[in-house]
């Protein structure tokens, strides 16, 4: 009885007690940090530390102990030598260091999750989407009534919303909750109606903010999970609707005046007429607004510093581009200018060191479809891939310390496909 007794209590605590105070954590993340990024990330990077250290060590003394392969070990620490490289070369070490141990924290989260579920049974995956999609509820409601005190034309005097420092955040977090809304549909029936709304209310989010690369994101995460998995037809139709409602919702309330916003079909307008004027003049529009510029800024200082790169915050703190933009707007280049080809190599060696150790890809695809809360991940994690390429969601804090959740779980669902972990002796 006490065994039985014991077993239901840690299936609570993993199942609604973690993501209850992971939702928590996000929550005072979004509070504390996100209207003032640059001043707060010290205290937020040392706090997630000692928060990733502390639980890891608890794990261990649980006996959760993590073996890492020889050959899975020595490219990672030979990335940890060619990042500390990069780091002195960046002229401003203190900076730079500051912004690998924040890649340092979200990875020891995600291993702090990978541990917790890894042996678990199952990864309860819908609980944390239920978490995240409640959480972003109440900084939904400021996002609206911010808007409704702002007058038109909007992001005149900056792009501050509520809570955010940038709209570009509120989109980011929007992102996965809206994808965290319709995994509940993709995972279980009798969750329809409440993924459904809570959706609709992120899709609203960002269909009345303008996020573009937020809303494109989420359509393919849709998208991937119509292909990849196995409630398609709902999930297409849940899709469909989520997506109309959230829409006709801000297309009413901006013809009845009732809330003016700078919403998606108000910035297409804006767009079309630009490149109108754009090609009267005789010059070329720019859909990526700007981005193309940045990009091409930030190829050159890849050029610069080719094998080790500029260093963490290396485009910031190189002075090559626009000192108005943080980033480069694509995690790929953002990388590349950060580590250089040595870094990028040797991470990218290390990837397929343990795709191998998972069966080649091959395997990997067979453990991603064993099981639908692996599919759903997958398509997740592959849609914020896809969102970093346009928006560099890798990053602001916020979508790391998500992505961190998400990428742990997806690594325990993994191993839980697999079969029993081996730890040695």
């Amino acid at each position: 009885m006490r065994s039985v007794n014991g077993s239901t209590t840690r299936r609570y605590l993993l199942d609604w007690l973690a993501p209850a105070l992971f939702a928590l954590l996000v929550s005072a993340t979004i509070r504390y940090h996100s209207l003032a990024p640059m001043p707060t990330m010290p205290r937020m990077v040392g706090n997630l530390l000692g928060l990733a250290a502390v639980a890891l060590v608890g794990l261990m003394a649980l006996g959760r102990r993590l073996a890492v392969p020889r050959d899975i070990a020595v490219p990672g620490l030979l990335l940890m030598a060619s990042a500390i490289v990069s780091v002195l070369g960046s002229g401003d070490a203190d900076s730079s260091l500051l912004r690998l141990e924040l890649y340092l924290a979200m990875g020891l989260l995600a291993m702090v999750f990978y541990l917790t579920y890894r042996d678990a049974g199952q990864v309860p995956s819908a609980s944390y989407f239920l978490a995240v999609s409640l959480v972003h509820l109440p900084f939904l409601l400021a996002a609206v009534l911010w808007i409704k005190h702002l007058a038109p034309p909007f992001w005149q005097g900056g792009h501050r919303l509520a809570e955010f420092g940038h709209v570009r955040q509120f989109g980011e977090f929007g992102f996965f909750a809206a994808a965290s809304g319709t995994a509940l549909t993709a995972l279980s029936r009798r969750m329809i109606v409440p993924s459904f709304l809570l959706a609709t209310a992120a899709l609203f989010g960002l269909v009345l903010t303008g996020c573009r690369g937020a809303l494109l994101s989420w359509v393919l995460f849709v998208l991937l999970l119509c292909r990849f998995g196995q409630t398609r037809l709902r999930t297409g139709l849940h899709g469909l609707l989520a997506l109309a409602c959230s829409s006709a919702v801000v297309v009413y309330l901006q013809g009845s005046g009732q809330l003016l916003s700078p919403n998606i079909f108000a910035r297409m307008a804006a767009m079309r007429s630009g490149a109108m004027a754009a090609i009267q003049a005789g010059s070329s529009p720019d859909p990526a607004s700007g981005r193309i510029d940045i990009w091409i800024s930030a190829a050159k200082q890849i050029a610069v510093h080719p094998l080790f790169g500029s260093g963490p915050e290396g485009y910031l703190l190189s002075g090559c581009c626009d000192r108005t933009i943080l980033q480069a707007h694509d995690f790929m280049l953002q990388f590349l200018l950060e580590f250089g080809a040595v870094g990028c190599g040797l991470a990218l060696w290390l990837l397929m060191r343990a795709i191998r150790h998972l069966g080649g890809l091959s395997g990997v695809s067979r453990l991603v479809l064993a099981s639908p809360g692996n599919r759903v991940l997958a398509c997740l994690l592959a849609a914020y891939f896809a969102y970093s390429l346009i928006d560099q969601t890798m990053y602001h804090l916020l979508p790391l310390l998500l992505f961190a959740l998400f990428a742990g779980l997806f690594a325990a669902g993994l191993a839980q496909a697999r079969g029993p972990v081996r730890i040695p002796d």
